[in-house]
Protein backbone atom coordinates (compact mmCIF):
# COMPACT_ATOMS: atom_id res chain seq x y z
CA UNK A 1 0.00 0.00 0.00
CA UNK A 2 1.55 3.39 -0.89
CA UNK A 3 1.01 6.43 1.32
CA UNK A 4 0.14 9.19 -1.64
CA UNK A 5 0.72 11.63 1.14
CA UNK A 6 4.42 10.57 1.75
CA UNK A 7 5.27 10.49 -1.89
CA UNK A 8 6.05 14.19 -3.12
CA UNK A 9 8.12 14.46 -0.51
CA UNK A 10 9.98 11.50 -0.86
CA UNK A 11 10.39 12.10 -3.98
CA UNK A 12 12.08 15.71 -3.58
CA UNK A 13 14.40 14.24 -1.39
CA UNK A 14 15.32 11.24 -3.44
CA UNK A 15 15.78 13.91 -6.63
CA UNK A 16 17.86 15.78 -4.51
CA UNK A 17 19.82 13.04 -3.41
CA UNK A 18 20.16 11.68 -6.85
CA UNK A 19 21.93 14.65 -7.86
CA UNK A 20 24.59 15.12 -4.26
CA UNK A 21 25.83 11.49 -5.00
CA UNK A 22 26.28 11.82 -8.95
CA UNK A 23 29.54 13.56 -7.79
CA UNK A 24 31.00 10.05 -6.56
CA UNK A 25 29.44 7.94 -8.35
CA UNK A 26 28.60 6.99 -12.52
CA UNK A 27 24.97 6.05 -11.64
CA UNK A 28 25.00 3.90 -14.95
CA UNK A 29 21.87 2.54 -15.45
CA UNK A 30 22.76 -0.93 -16.42
CA UNK A 31 25.39 -1.05 -13.49
CA UNK A 32 22.94 0.26 -11.27
CA UNK A 33 19.14 -1.57 -9.11
CA UNK A 34 16.08 0.11 -9.57
CA UNK A 35 13.07 0.21 -6.93
CA UNK A 36 9.36 1.40 -7.91
CA UNK A 37 10.63 2.59 -11.21
CA UNK A 38 13.26 4.65 -9.78
CA UNK A 39 17.33 3.93 -10.53
CA UNK A 40 18.60 3.75 -7.07
CA UNK A 41 21.37 7.14 -6.43
CA UNK A 42 24.05 4.84 -6.57
CA UNK A 43 25.25 2.15 -8.40
CA UNK A 44 25.52 -1.55 -7.33
CA UNK A 45 29.22 -1.48 -6.77
CA UNK A 46 29.01 2.19 -5.12
CA UNK A 47 26.08 0.91 -3.28
CA UNK A 48 27.98 -1.96 -1.72
CA UNK A 49 31.21 0.00 -1.05
CA UNK A 50 29.94 2.73 0.78
CA UNK A 51 26.95 0.80 2.31
CA UNK A 52 29.32 -1.48 3.54
CA UNK A 53 31.37 0.87 4.57
CA UNK A 54 29.02 2.70 7.06
CA UNK A 55 27.52 -0.55 8.33
CA UNK A 56 30.73 -2.42 9.02
CA UNK A 57 32.09 1.08 10.58
CA UNK A 58 28.88 1.04 13.00
CA UNK A 59 29.83 -2.19 13.88
CA UNK A 60 33.52 -2.27 14.40
CA UNK A 61 34.11 1.06 16.01
CA UNK A 62 32.83 -0.89 19.44
CA UNK A 63 35.73 -3.04 19.24
CA UNK A 64 38.52 -1.64 21.13
CA UNK A 65 41.70 -3.38 19.85
CA UNK A 66 41.45 -3.21 15.78
CA UNK A 67 44.34 -4.67 14.82
CA UNK A 68 45.93 -2.83 10.99
CA UNK A 69 46.47 -6.28 9.15
CA UNK A 70 47.37 -6.10 5.09
CA UNK A 71 45.28 -9.36 4.07
CA UNK A 72 42.50 -6.21 4.17
CA UNK A 73 44.34 -4.79 1.05
CA UNK A 74 42.62 -8.27 -0.86
CA UNK A 75 39.19 -6.60 -0.65
CA UNK A 76 39.78 -3.09 -2.89
CA UNK A 77 41.85 -5.62 -5.16
CA UNK A 78 38.81 -7.74 -5.38
CA UNK A 79 36.66 -4.63 -6.73
CA UNK A 80 39.18 -3.74 -9.07
CA UNK A 81 39.52 -7.36 -10.10
CA UNK A 82 36.01 -7.21 -10.99
CA UNK A 83 35.59 -3.92 -12.48
CA UNK A 84 38.39 -4.63 -14.91
CA UNK A 85 36.79 -7.87 -15.60
CA UNK A 86 33.20 -5.46 -16.33
CA UNK A 87 35.17 -3.27 -18.42
CA UNK A 88 36.68 -5.65 -20.78
CA UNK A 89 33.16 -7.03 -21.11
CA UNK A 90 33.42 -9.87 -18.57
CA UNK A 91 36.95 -12.47 -20.20
CA UNK A 92 36.71 -14.33 -17.25
CA UNK A 93 33.29 -14.27 -15.74
CA UNK A 94 30.21 -12.65 -17.10
CA UNK A 95 29.60 -9.50 -14.85
CA UNK A 96 26.57 -8.63 -13.12
CA UNK A 97 24.94 -6.06 -10.87
CA UNK A 98 25.28 -9.02 -7.97
CA UNK A 99 29.15 -9.40 -8.29
CA UNK A 100 29.58 -5.23 -7.94
CA UNK A 101 27.31 -4.97 -5.03
CA UNK A 102 29.22 -8.01 -3.18
CA UNK A 103 32.72 -6.79 -4.67
CA UNK A 104 31.73 -3.40 -3.47
CA UNK A 105 30.79 -4.52 -0.18
CA UNK A 106 33.99 -6.88 0.70
CA UNK A 107 35.77 -3.64 -0.36
CA UNK A 108 33.92 -1.77 1.89
CA UNK A 109 34.46 -3.91 4.77
CA UNK A 110 37.90 -3.93 4.16
CA UNK A 111 38.33 -0.44 4.06
CA UNK A 112 36.80 -0.24 7.64
CA UNK A 113 39.49 -2.55 8.93
CA UNK A 114 41.90 -0.76 7.29
CA UNK A 115 41.11 2.70 8.17
CA UNK A 116 39.45 2.18 11.45
CA UNK A 117 43.09 1.56 13.71
CA UNK A 118 44.34 4.37 12.26
CA UNK A 119 41.23 6.58 13.47
CA UNK A 120 39.33 5.55 16.72
CA UNK A 121 35.99 6.61 16.94
CA UNK A 122 34.96 6.44 20.29
CA UNK A 123 32.73 9.56 20.91
CA UNK A 124 31.11 8.63 17.08
CA UNK A 125 29.77 5.22 17.97
CA UNK A 126 26.34 6.49 19.57
CA UNK A 127 25.19 8.30 17.19
CA UNK A 128 26.69 6.46 14.42
CA UNK A 129 24.61 3.49 15.54
CA UNK A 130 21.36 5.41 15.87
CA UNK A 131 21.77 6.55 12.18
CA UNK A 132 22.09 3.19 10.83
CA UNK A 133 19.83 1.58 12.52
CA UNK A 134 17.04 4.54 11.44
CA UNK A 135 18.18 3.73 8.31
CA UNK A 136 17.22 0.18 8.60
CA UNK A 137 14.32 0.78 9.77
CA UNK A 138 12.82 3.07 7.06
CA UNK A 139 14.05 0.60 4.92
CA UNK A 140 12.17 -1.51 6.15
CA UNK A 141 8.91 0.34 6.86
CA UNK A 142 8.98 1.82 3.17
CA UNK A 143 8.39 -1.72 1.96
CA UNK A 144 4.96 -1.61 3.11
CA UNK A 145 4.33 2.10 2.95
CA UNK A 146 6.24 3.40 -0.27
CA UNK A 147 8.76 1.48 -2.02
CA UNK A 148 10.70 4.93 -2.92
CA UNK A 149 11.37 5.38 0.87
CA UNK A 150 13.37 1.68 1.11
CA UNK A 151 15.16 3.18 -1.85
CA UNK A 152 15.84 6.86 -0.36
CA UNK A 153 17.08 4.85 2.89
CA UNK A 154 19.36 2.55 1.15
CA UNK A 155 20.60 5.54 -0.94
CA UNK A 156 20.97 7.92 2.14
CA UNK A 157 23.04 4.63 3.49
CA UNK A 158 25.41 4.78 0.41
CA UNK A 159 25.61 8.45 1.22
CA UNK A 160 26.82 8.76 4.68
CA UNK A 161 29.74 6.01 3.57
CA UNK A 162 31.06 8.34 1.60
CA UNK A 163 30.45 10.96 4.15
CA UNK A 164 32.57 8.54 6.46
CA UNK A 165 34.93 8.12 3.75
CA UNK A 166 35.37 12.15 3.04
CA UNK A 167 35.89 12.13 7.11
CA UNK A 168 38.66 9.51 7.39
CA UNK A 169 40.70 11.67 4.53
CA UNK A 170 40.40 15.01 6.77
CA UNK A 171 41.43 12.87 9.87
CA UNK A 172 44.00 10.49 7.71
CA UNK A 173 45.54 14.25 6.59
CA UNK A 174 45.56 15.22 10.59
CA UNK A 175 42.31 17.46 10.26
CA UNK A 176 40.58 17.69 13.77
CA UNK A 177 36.55 15.34 14.08
CA UNK A 178 34.70 18.82 13.90
CA UNK A 179 36.50 19.96 10.49
CA UNK A 180 36.15 16.41 8.97
CA UNK A 181 32.35 16.71 9.97
CA UNK A 182 32.04 20.47 8.64
CA UNK A 183 33.57 19.96 5.65
CA UNK A 184 31.57 16.50 4.65
CA UNK A 185 28.76 18.67 2.95
CA UNK A 186 30.76 21.24 1.32
CA UNK A 187 33.10 17.70 -0.54
CA UNK A 188 30.11 16.23 -1.42
CA UNK A 189 28.32 18.81 -2.74
CA UNK A 190 31.20 20.53 -4.83
CA UNK A 191 31.77 16.93 -6.16
CA UNK A 192 28.43 17.18 -7.67
CA UNK A 193 28.63 20.54 -8.97
CA UNK A 194 32.31 19.78 -10.79
CA UNK A 195 30.61 16.90 -12.32
CA UNK A 196 27.40 18.85 -13.39
CA UNK A 197 30.20 21.57 -14.66
CA UNK A 198 32.24 18.56 -16.70
CA UNK A 199 29.00 17.52 -18.42
CA UNK A 200 28.40 20.80 -19.69
CA UNK A 201 31.50 21.65 -20.94
CA UNK A 202 31.68 18.28 -22.47
CA UNK A 203 28.20 18.29 -24.09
Amino acid sequence: MTATWLWPCVLSLYTALFWLDGGICGQAATHSFWLAGHQLPLCARDLGLFGGLLVATTLLAWIRELRWRPIWLLGPLLMMGDGLNSLGGGPLYQPNNGFRLASGLIAGISLVMLLLPLIPMPRARGPLAGVTLTLGLLALVGLFISPLLSGLSVGLAGTGGAALIAMFVVRLMGGSRRLAVVLIAPELVGLAMLKQVAIAVLA
